[in-house]
Formats: structure tokens, sequence, C-alpha cells
């Protein structure tokens, strides 16, 4: 051990030779302390590219897996796949970081440049779509207009001013040693420094856009032509980082370059600190730091701190320094591949010493059990389980001392928990278990004392010297002993007992003060031998038995730390206490340990941080939240100021050290950021509406308004304290809600749940350590429902008064009310009588009508049996068939007045109802194939004895299917299901048509009720309620189901087994008349078979019929057919197709019709060029003023009114198309102005819009000459009209065919060169595209009866 000794001293006298000699040589390595902050802290990736801060003072980090924004407790991702759009950037890879100002980040990614503002959240994005070169973006820098220069890989450099717009200005880019850029610069708004990949770097006159100079490594200064960055420092030097070492170009025009004494000459980034020194970031060498004013002024000589990569916190984390940034505080941020490092560039007021694996010169051990001053201002440093150090503060040197086995004079053991160093220069060791121990400096041997069990003193935790000398040592378990020098011994103190002693402490009256384990605080007189304890038993509020840590302060201020019961200031005479505890401030209620800065501060050490308490004002500062302070706690006994004056405190992870006279400076503030709003559980976005809670960033918004049903709420907010927010602690309050403060042990996040309408201001503030308090104020407003508004109890106060006036006009108004009912009944029998008069007048009548239909019907039929011209029968058909549904609606009419009059009764009888169900059905057969509908019928059970009232039944099941058939869609089904169940027959009838809605379902059974259905124009509203009424008298019902656009089903239910002995029944009796109108309620079908009729006279005019009545079309076919060629078309749909296609000279159309109805066919064919000129007349029922409007409105040429006699509307047709005739002589005039034929306004817009279409194929046909030859398929083509529609409309205008009209057309073109324009006849023939001469002039003479050199010469004018 002496040898070691020996050692140890010479190496400490060379060490501080050779560290003298270098330091003439070099400056000593600045000792700073890194932080790292990686995936395992949440960042996205660990690959950084750059680095930014904003305004706020949030960190941007750019990651090769996303862009993260820090605020010291997290980080905000943004991704191309996050699911908040705000968050959404266009590709995961960001290169660059650019603030264009404190709102705008500049984004560069490997998919383009996205432009985010963090006031209102919007996320913009420029890529090769809107103009980039290329999407790759590898350089971005500002100017001092706003404007930014934008270089991509590949691309080359663009501009892009403060709007975002692409200015065009020029860069003489072809002269650019290369287009793959690296790095770009601006220099004053002058210069354009631009690097390359491989081709150096070029410098650009940013005015002119001309490049100015190209440097490259084969023809200058630099090493390499591969530039990697740029960077101007505060003095507007340019330092250039290549792959070969750094070069510069100085303010003045001076060029340097260097890559002596660099750990690596592989430069990838700059940044000057606030002291003027430039770090400069490597590829493998991690970093280098030199003094810029010394490396300009002498480069040869200069001096350069490396910081290889470490995993300590001594260095970088790792050897390739991406980018570097120094933030608002001066601190240096910088981005490696194995993440984010953090560095203060002073230096960090607390300092670590721990274990560095593979090097001697560090800590033995980083689990510490004691700490003691030394000699020559040295430290010793007892670890649990390493040995012994000696620590040496000036060289940094470690000592170390361990327990060997082989050696007896070695250490007892290696678990050392109690050191002093005494007067006389010998080094006490309490070893836990393995006794005391005294080193000799001069031998190095370290002799044993206390061996052997706990209670022989072998566990020893305090080791004291006295102000006379006397050496004490407390142990656990086995008491306290005192060093008897002249014996060599100790000796024990009997009158204490076996005690378990923490601490000894003197007092100014030689008093020993002793911490224990369970017995509290025990005062000692050596002198008397004397004790007194103080503990729970005997002290009021003393919570703990057990003191670590006992420091008198004075006679009657005696200082303890307990375990778990916080700081005790005992005052022995009193016998009181003072505590303090967390709630004062403390960061821990167990004291480990107490040392004495001055007269004014003492320092403790806890289970969580260090304190220092103020003897003046009794303030406790907790200085845990600072960087460096170890999370573990710190042991009992580990707390020391040096003699140098620096605070020691030992720890489960090492040593942490500091000057406490860094303490006394101003405090650090860290701003306080509101970042999110949460309401119900979701975050708040910004939205750019006057409606929106927030309109922009939380940050930037002093208030808030949220309505009643939003007043559970969360805000999110952060100190921003880097490179991590430990140990800050948040009270918020919302003040008019609560008066007292939420502490939110260490979460930014302020809960409020159901608060109440009103107007609340939100304060936050930090209550953090070693740090000047922030606060944050935000004004909430909830607004209250509109009922708790002052309009709402404006309107209660209203409501209240109106209730109790209308009691009031109740009372008043139903003395009137009694006086009236006398008159009102009297008024209702009157309007009963006349009612019932009307009813049996109408009765009267329909009875009357039916003996004049019986005669016209009897000799209609005795007529069909004795004609046999075809023609004649058909009309004697068409007149029966309208008698007999004229009947039939009359013998409707008087059931409906049985029915209401509830005087109908049942005719029961028993039928083959399956017979006539199958006949009722086929009679419908015609009407379902005329519109395409699958009709079936499916009866289930046998019906060939069934009793019921045939008639009324019949009545029920053609107004059911009917109906089902008139409102089922086009193609569509109907079908009958007849079956029985539970004695019930039950016929039920369903339909694929447009459905029923739900309000009108329990409506449709009422009397004159019709639903409000587009295609119930037809119908008088009472054949549901009929049919309900006949089936009631069957003791049945009737059901409907629906659903809206689909499937109706209506079911008929009457009993199986319906008696005639409970019903009033009468005798079946025959009636000639109802024989008579036997098909009264059969729907008749005629099919029309006749789809059109062309094969007239030469010359017969076409005319298209559109009615969906089959008996007006046969009508107007037969008044027709001798004098057109008839097209008929049973709806408006139909029509308008069938006029495109056939062009026909005129169109007869009913007004209300399925699909299209009159005016809207009137409309289209009006307004389409293939069909404009065709006149149309309108055939309606409707003769009101409104009606006859609408249609002449949209183009109408004529209305006719039904009834109408068929001499009246052949006189009309003749009359219209007469008029059409004249109008074709107009258009074919040459000499308008001659005219004396005079038209309505009606025909004058006719003219102008057939003029303009005559125009336009004039133009055609003359446009086409000479060079293509225009014929009928040409104008087709042109004109975008079928062959046939163009004749017939050409036709129908000119009285032309095409060739005719193209001909004319040629020949007044032709006429008009050769008189007015003087062409020979050769060069007008050829012109309008005659090829043979000799016809030309043959058909110029048939037109206007000259030859036409004749013409030419004047003998006729055109």
């Amino acid at each position: 051990m002496k040898m070691i000794l020996t050692i140890f001293c010479f190496l400490s006298i060379l060490g501080g030779h050779l560290f003298a000699q270098d330091s003439l040589e070099e400056q000593a390595q600045q000792e700073l302390n890194f932080h790292l902050l990686n995936v395992e802290n949440g960042l996205s990736s660990n690959s950084i590219n750059d680095i930014a801060q904003d305004s706020l003072g949030f960190i941007w980090i750019a990651t090769e897996d996303g862009l993260n924004r820090y605020d010291g407790s997290e980080f905000l991702k943004f991704r191309e796949n996050a699911n908040l759009k705000e968050n959404r950037i266009a590709n995961n890879s960001v290169q660059r970081l650019v603030f264009n100002n404190p709102e705008e980040l500049l984004i560069g990614t490997d998919e383009g440049l996205n432009v985010y503002n963090i006031r209102t959240g919007q996320m913009k994005l420029i890529s090769q779509k809107d103009g980039l070169l290329n999407n790759s973006i590898s350089s971005i820098s500002l100017t001092s207009s706003g404007s930014f220069i934008v270089g991509t890989y590949r691309g080359g450099i663009q501009l892009i001013d403060k709007n975002l717009q692409f200015q065009k200005k020029y860069i003489d880019y072809s002269s650019m040693t290369s287009t793959e850029i690296s790095a770009t610069l601006i220099q004053q708004d002058s210069i354009l420094w631009v690097g390359t990949f491989n081709k150096g770097l070029n410098k650009i006159d940013f005015k002119s856009g001309k490049v100015v100079k190209k440097y490259q490594a084969s023809n200058s200064f630099l090493n390499s032509s591969i530039i990697n960055c740029l960077y101007e420092d505060k003095q507007a030097n340019l330092w250039i980082g290549t792959r070969s070492g750094v070069s510069v170009i100085t303010n003045n025009g001076k060029k340097i370059s260097f890559k002596e004494h660099l750990s690596d000459i592989d430069i990838l980034s700059f940044q000057e600190d606030y002291k003027g020194n430039i770090w400069i970031g490597t590829r493998n060498g991690g970093l280098n730091i030199i003094n810029k004013t010394s490396f300009l002024n002498h480069p040869e000589k200069t001096i350069v701190q490396k910081f290889l990569p470490a995993n300590d916190g001594t260095s970088v984390f790792n050897r390739s320094i991406h980018k570097m940034t120094v933030d608002t505080n001066g601190k240096v941020w910088i981005g490696t591949s194995t993440g984010l490092n953090y560095v203060n560039p002073e230096g960090e007021i607390v300092h670590t010493l721990q274990q560095k694996e593979q090097d001697e010169n560090s800590l033995i051990h980083n689990r510490i059990g004691t700490l003691a001053n030394a000699s020559n201002a040295n430290v010793w440093i007892g670890t649990d389980g390493g040995g012994l150090d000696l620590y040496d503060p000036i060289s940094k040197k470690f000592t170390h001392f361990t327990h060997n086995n082989l050696d007896s004079n070695s250490l007892s053991n290696n678990y050392i928990l109690s050191i002093l160093e005494d007067t006389n220069n010998r080094v006490w060791v309490g070893t836990y278990l393995g006794g005391l121990n005294k080193l000799d400096k001069n031998t190095g041997n370290f002799k044993h004392y206390l061996t052997g069990k706990p209670g022989d003193g072998s566990d020893v935790r305090a080791i004291f010297q006295a102000n006379n000398g006397n050496i004490w040592v407390g142990t656990n378990q086995g008491g306290l002993y005192l060093f008897d020098e002249k014996q060599d011994q100790f000796k024990y103190i009997e009158n204490l007992g076996k005690i378990d002693i923490r601490d000894i402490e003197e007092d100014k009256l030689g008093n020993l003060w002793l911490g224990t384990f369970g017995t509290g605080i025990i005062k000692y007189n050596p002198k008397t031998n004397i004790s007194e304890s103080f503990n729970s038993s005997n002290i009021e509020g003393m919570t703990s038995n057990i003191v670590f840590a006992i420091h008198p302060i004075s006679a009657n201020k005696i200082m303890a730390g307990t375990r778990y019961g916080g700081l005790i200031l005992l005052n022995p005479e009193a016998k009181k206490i003072n505590t303090y505890t967390e709630e004062n401030g403390l960061s821990n209620n167990t004291i480990t340990d107490i040392v004495q800065e001055n007269d004014e501060f003492i320092w403790l050490s806890t289970y969580n941080g260090i304190n220092r308490y103020s003897l003046e004002n009794e303030e406790i500062l907790d200085i845990s939240s600072l960087n460096n302070i170890q999370k573990g706690g710190f042991g009992v006994g580990c707390l020391l100021i040096s003699e140098a004056g620096s605070i020691y405190a030992g720890g489960t992870n090492g040593i942490n050290y500091f000057d406490p006279q860094e303490f006394s400076k101003q405090q650090k503030t860290y701003p306080l950021i509101l970042k999110d709003l949460i309401v119900l559980n979701k975050k708040v976005m910004i939205r750019d509406n006057k409606d929106a809670i927030l309109n922009s960033a939380l940050p930037y918004q002093s208030s808030v308004v949220l309505d009643h049903d939003e007043n559970t709420f969360s805000i999110d907010f952060a100190a921003l304290k880097f490179p991590e927010a430990n140990n800050i602690e948040y009270l918020y309050q919302l003040k008019g809600h609560n008066e007292f403060w939420v502490k939110t042990q260490g979460v930014g996040t302020a809960n409020f749940t159901n608060v109440p309408p009103g107007e609340y201001e939100l304060e936050i503030k930090t209550d953090s350590p070693y740090s000047a308090n922030t606060s944050k104020v935000l004004a909430i407003s909830i607004l209250p429902p509109f009922w708790a508004t002052f309009p709402a109890y404006v309107l209660y106060i209203l409501a209240f008064g109106l209730i109790l006036f209308i009691i009031g006009k109740y009372y008043s108004e139903r003395l009137k009310l009694n006086n009236s009912l006398v008159f009102e009944k009297k008024q209702r029998k009157l309007e009963h009588d006349l009612n019932e008069e009307r009813l049996r007048f109408f009765t009267a009548f329909s009875h009357e009508l039916k003996t004049p239909l019986t005669l016209i019907m009897a000799p209609v039929e005795s007529l069909l049996g004795k004609v046999s011209k075809q023609e004649t029968i058909e009309n004697l058909n068409f007149i029966k068939r309208n008698a007999q549904n004229l009947y039939g609606r009359i013998d409707r009419l008087l059931e409906f007045r049985k029915a209401e009059e509830g005087l109908s009764q049942l005719v029961v009888g028993q039928h083959d109802l399956e017979k006539h169900i199958e006949q009722w059905t086929k009679n419908y057969k015609p009407l379902a194939k005329d519109k395409k509908i699958k009709l079936s019928l499916a009866i289930l059970t046998q019906l060939e004895n069934f009793n019921c009232d045939l008639s009324k039944l019949e009545i029920i099941y053609n107004n059911l299917l009917s109906n089902a058939i008139k409102y089922s869609k086009w193609q569509g089904k109907v079908t009958i299901e007849v079956f029985t169940e539970n004695k019930m027959l039950q016929i039920k009838v369903s339909n694929q048509g447009i459905g029923i809605k739900e309000e009108d379902i329990n409506q449709i059974f009422d009397w004159y009720y019709r639903a409000d259905n587009s295609l119930r124009k037809k119908g008088s509203g009472i054949g549901l309620a009929l049919s309900k009424r006949f089936a009631e008298l069957h003791q049945g019902t009737i059901n409907v189901k629906s659903e809206s656009n689909g499937i109706t089903q209506f079911t008929l239910s009457i009993p199986v087994n319906l008696s005639a002995n409970n019903l009033e029944t009468l005798t079946e009796e025959k009636d000639l008349e109802n024989a008579l109108a036997k098909e009264s309620f059969t729907q008749t079908t005629i099919i029309d078979k006749k789809e059109k009729q062309l094969a007239g006279k030469k010359g017969k005019e076409i005319v298209l019929i559109v009615d969906d009545n089959p008996e007006i079309l046969m009508f107007l076919d037969n008044i027709l057919k001798d004098d057109f060629d008839l097209i008929h078309s049973r709806d408006g749909e139909d029509g308008v197709k069938k006029a495109l296609k056939y062009v026909p000279d005129l169109i007869i159309s009913d007004v209300m019709m399925p699909k299209l109805d009159g005016i809207q066919l009137c409309n289209e064919l009006k307004t389409h060029h293939i069909t404009s000129h065709i006149p149309i007349i309108l055939l309606t029922a409707k003769s009101n003023t409104e009606s006859i409007s609408s249609g002449f409105s949209k183009g109408a040429d004529d209305y006719v009114t039904k009834p109408f006699h068929p001499t009246l509307l052949k006189t009309r047709i003749k009359a219209i198309l007469e008029n059409r005739k004249k109008l074709r002589e107009f258009l074919l005039n040459e000499n308008p102005n001659n005219q004396e034929h005079t038209f309505s306004e009606k025909a004058s817009g006719i003219i102008d819009s057939e003029k303009k279409f005559l125009l336009k194929t004039e133009e055609l046909i003359l446009k086409g000459c000479p060079e293509v030859k225009v014929n009928t398929d040409y104008l087709v083509k042109e004109l975008g009209m079928s062959r046939t529609s163009l004749y017939r409309k050409i036709k129908a205008i000119t009285g032309q065919s095409i060739n005719e009209f193209i001909r004319d057309t040629k020949l007044k073109k032709a006429a008009k060169l050769i008189y007015q324009e003087e062409y020979s006849v050769t060069e007008a023939s050829f012109e309008v595209g005659f090829s043979s001469i000799k016809y030309f002039r043959k058909v110029f003479k048939e037109k206007y009866g000259y030859n036409p050199s004749e013409f030419k010469s004047g003998a006729a004018q055109l």
C-alpha cells in the first residue's frame, strides 16, 4: 500500500507537470455535460436532419421518420399518414427546417415543400405539380424581403416570394457547376452561394442571376469539391464544410483551409455559440470546438477541443453530427444519427462523477456510501461495494483503495459507510460489518478496529472528531465509542447502551448530538456522562424517531433530518420543534444529510433531490429540477461541503457536485405555454370561421368561448424547460369557479367538469424550484343555454302575462260561446238539411241518367248484330264501351251514396269465387301488358261455394287491382295471393311502385281523400273508402303496408263462413240494366297497334299524336288518318323521342300525361334545334286561363279544349300548316324587305329561330367550298343531326330537299361573286364548289333565267 501511495504522489506530480506543459500548447478541455433524447423519450426517429426553434420556444426536429415538436415533456409528431390533417406532411423524410417568419415554418421533405402556420395550424404543400423543379428539398435560404431560395437535389434552385409564389428571377443555371444542390446561403441579399454534392461551390450575383465565380478543389483553395454545408457567422464570414476539411472566406475576402487537428475532416455542420466559438460537426469524429478569433488570426495555431462519442454524458453520444442549433437561451441542440443531444456551452451548474467502463481514472463504483474532506482540498469517497476513492478536483484524478483478501493490511471490506480524516492526517474508514479502518498515509497500511459482530461495533455509521481532538464512533446496534489514543483502542460508552447511531455533531458547549435509528435525538455530555433524549414520546409534533442527520446551529436551535418526518428545528430547552415538509417546499420528507454553507444557508440531501434552507427567512429552495441531478435520491451521510466550497452529494448513480454560489445569481425563467384545448374528450381543432372555438392556436388566444353543453373540458400546458421538464409542479385556479389552487403533481393538464355558465379566468402558474415562477391567464366564457338568457326570461314574463290574459279571455269568451251555441246548432241543422236536399237531387239526377244511357246502349247492341262494315262496328263498339263506362260510374256514385248513408246491404249468395277472381284478373291483363307489368295470380285454397256479396266484392277487388296497376312502376310486378288463414279469406294485392307516405296511410280510406302523389291526377278519392265500407259490411277489414318507393301491399280479410242469418240480406235479383252494364267496373283497354302510318300519298303531312288514353288515340286516328300520316305515342317521354326521330309536320299532345306532361314536352321540343320549327297543338280538359297561358309560354301554337268537334280540330290543323307554308315562303324570299306577309310576334320569333338555323347551314355549305365536297353527309356530320331529321327540318322550313338547298345556296353565293365582286364565271363556279362549268351554267340559268355571263354584264341583278 505504501508503494501505491508513492506511485500516486508521483503520478500526481507528473500529471500536474504534464498538464501545465499541455496548457502552454493548447487550451484546457472545456467540461461540458451532454444530454440525450431519442426514441425512448418519444422522438419519432433517432436520425436527425435539422433543428429549429419557433417564436413560442418549441423545438422542432426534422428526422428520417417525421417532424417533431418538443416542449420539454413530450414530442408532437407530424407524419405522412397522421390521423389529423393538420399534422400530415408530404413525406416522413424531413430534410430541412426554416422559419420564414415567426409563425410560418418551411419544411423541406423528399416529396416537396410543406409550409406550416403554427398560429392557424394550416399545412400547405408546394410540389412539382405547383412548379417545383424537384420534390427532394436539399436546402432553404431566406432573404431579407421574406422570400426564400429553395435548393433541390438534381433540380437546381428556385426563388419563392413570401406569398408562396414562384418568382421568375433569372438564374444562369447553365453556368453553374451542377444542379445537384447540397447547400445554399445568401449574404446581404447580394451574393448567393450554392454548394453542390460533387462540383464545388458557385458564387452568384443575386441581383443579376449570373455566376461570377466557381470554386472547385482543382482550381481553388477548397480541399474538396463535395460541399456538405454552408454557414455564415455573426461577422459575415462564410464557413464551408467539405468532404475534406473546413474552408473559410472571411468578410474581407481572405480564404482559409483547415483540416489539421480535427477529429474528422468530413464536415457536416457548423454553429457559433454566444462566446464566439465555432462548433464543427463531423461525420465520423463527433464534435470539434475552436475559438473563431484565434482561428481566423492564426489558423496554423488553432486549438481544437474534441468531443469524441461517449455514453456517459461527457461528450456527444454519436460520431455523426448532422445539424446544430443555438436556442434563445444560448443552449446548443445537436442532431446525430442516434438522437438529439443538448448541451449548455457555459457548462452545467451541477456536474457528475460516475464510473466509466474501462476507465481507471473514474469513480470506482456508482453506489456511494459516504463522503468526507481530505487534505489538499481533495475528497474522500466511500462506495457501497467498490471500496474507497480519493478524488482530486483540480486534476480530476482518482486514487482507488480496495479490500484485498491476500493483504491483511488492506481495507477490511469494500462497503464504506463513514470516513474521517482527522487533524493528525489519519484517515478513519467505517465499513459495514468490517469494523473501522485507519489508513496510515505514510505506510499505506490499514489498521483494523471494532471487528466482530454488530454488537461489537463492526457496523460503523458515523465518525466524528470533537473540538478537543477526541475521535467518536457511532455504530449500528453497537452504540457509541471513544478512541483512546494511549491504548490505541476504542472505549464503549455504556451509559448510552447499544443504540443505533446515524450521525454525530458537537455544539459550542461541547455536547454531542446523536441522530439515531429508532430512539430519536440524543444529547450527550461527555464531561458528565449524562444524556437526554428527544423523541415522539416527549416532543409534541415529532412524527419520526429515525434521525439520519443532525446539525447544531446554536444552543437553542438543533436541526435534524428524519426519515419520513421532514426537517426538524428543535429547541432543547423548550422541548418544542418546528417541522418542515414537502408542503413547505422540501423535495422529499426524508432528509439524509445536512451541511452548512455559511451563516445564511444550509443544504439538505433527501430521498428525492437537494434543497437549500435559508436561516434568515426559512425559505426552501429545491434544485432537484436542474439537469444532472440524479433521480434515485441521495444516501445517508453522503452530503459534503468541500474545503473549496463545493457541495458534493452521493447517491445510487454516482456523485453530483456544484458551486453553491451559483444559486445566488438571478433565477431562470421557463415560458409557460398553453398547448391544447380538449372539450368532451375531443381535441379542439383550429377552424377559420366565426363560430369556431379556436380561430388560432391556443398559445395565441387570450380567451375562449364555449357553449353550455361544452362545460367539461381540459387544457394542456407545458413549461418549456430543456432538455427535460423534470420536477416542475403546476398550480391552476379557475377564478370564479373555485377559490383554491389545484396542484397537478407534475402533469401539465387542467381538468374541469360541469362548469356552470359564466365568465371565468383560468390562471396557471409553475411551482418550479430554482426558477422564477411564471404564470399564464386565459379568459373562459361559458355561454348559458337559451332558456337561461335574458331574452328567455323576458319571454317567460311575456308568456306568463299571456297565460293570464288567455285565462281572462277564456272566461269572457265562454259567455259568448254559450250564447252562440244555440245559434250554431240552428245553423248546423240548416246546413244538414241543405246537404240532404243536394244529395237527394244528386241521386235523383243519377237515376234519371240511367234511362237515356239504357236507350243508347240497347240500340247499339242491336246495331252491332246487324252491321257488317268493320269501321262501323269499331265505332259502335267505341260508343258501347264509353256508355258502359259512364253507366258504371253512375252505379258507383249510387253505391257511394248508399254507403255514405249507411244504407248499403249485402246480397249474400254462394258463388264460385275462384272462377270470378280469375275472370276479374284476366280483364286487367291488357292494361298490365300495356305498361309491361308482370301480373301474377296465386289461389291457394278452394273457393267453389263461398258466401259473399259478389258485386260488392268485385268492386273491392277491381279497386285494389286497378290501383295496383295504375301506381306500379314501368315493367314492374303486381301479385295477387288468395288463401285462408284463421278462418278468414285473405286476398293480398301488392305492387312495385312509388309507395305510400307514412303520413298518408291512415287517411287513404277517408272519403274524398287523395294522397299527395304526382300520379294521382285522376280519381275521385272514394274508391278505397267505398271498398273499406264494403269490406266492413262483410265483417272484414282492409289493411295496407307500404315502403316509400318500394312495395305496397293491400290485404282484404273477410270471414270464410259468412252467415246470412246474422246479416240483413236481400234476394239476388236480375237487373237488365246491370246486365247491360256488366263491364261497368272493368277497365277497358284499347291496345294501340298502330305505331305509325306512313303509307299515304306523296306530299302527305306527318302528324304525331301523343296521349295516354287509347280511346283518344283511336278517336283522333279515325278523324285524321285520311288527311295525314299518323304516329302514335302513349306518354310525353316517348313523344319527345319520336318527334326527334321522325320530325313530324305537326304534333297534337294531351296536357296531362305520365313521365312528361304536355307542357314539358312542348318546352323540350321548342328548345331543341331539330324540332324547334314544329307547330304543337295541346289538348286539355282544363279551360282556365292559367293553364292555357302556361302552354303558350312554353311555345304551344294552339290550344284545343275537350270536348272538341272533329271539324274544328281539322280546321285548326290546316290553318297552322297553311301558316307554316307562308313562313316557308317568307324565309325563301330573297328580298325580305318586299314581303307583304305580316306575322304575329310569336311567328316573328319562329322566323328568327329558323333564320339562324338556315344561316348556320349556309355558312357550313360555303365554308366547305371548294376544299370539301359539300353534300348531305357533310351537313349531317357538322350539324350533329340524323339524315332523316335534317331532311325533315330543311323540307319543313324551305320546301326543298337537302341537295336542292345546297345547290341554291351555292348559286346565290356565285351570283354575288359574279355581280358584286367581279369574279369570272369560271372563278365563281370553282369558288362555290361546282366541278363542271357546263352544269353550273345550266342550273344558274334555271335559277335566275339568265346565263352567268349575261348576269355579269348587268342584264340582271341579284
